[in-house]
């Protein structure tokens, strides 16, 4: 996938629309970053879990390696997801637009 910042522009959409919808009843802790900072993140020895919000599809068409592909639909009980609440996750998609 290109490097570029709208890819990765939205990497929380998904947390903040699922705080609407129940999935996550507490956003505190939650921050939107850029690319500049998952770059960092995934420079570092403990690597967040990248999750590809958008459909299987998609995903095989273009995504970040590494990332896991998790549709929004099944945020709320994929079994890909870290036991530990500590461990950071970040969501992505397309962006915007």
């Amino acid at each position: 996938m290109k490097n570029s910042p709208r890819a990765l522009l939205a990497v929380l959409v998904a947390l903040l629309l699922s705080a609407g919808s129940g999935i996550c009843a507490d956003p505190q802790g939650y921050e939107i970053i850029d690319t500049q900072q998952v770059k960092q993140m995934m420079g570092a020895e403990d690597k967040p879990l990248l999750a590809f919000t958008l459909s299987p599809i998609e995903f095989a068409i273009e995504h970040i390696p590494g990332s896991t592909c998790i549709p929004f639909e099944l945020i709320g009980n994929y079994y890909e997801m870290p036991e530990d609440s500590a461990d950071p996750i970040v969501f992505y998609c397309h962006g915007p637009g």
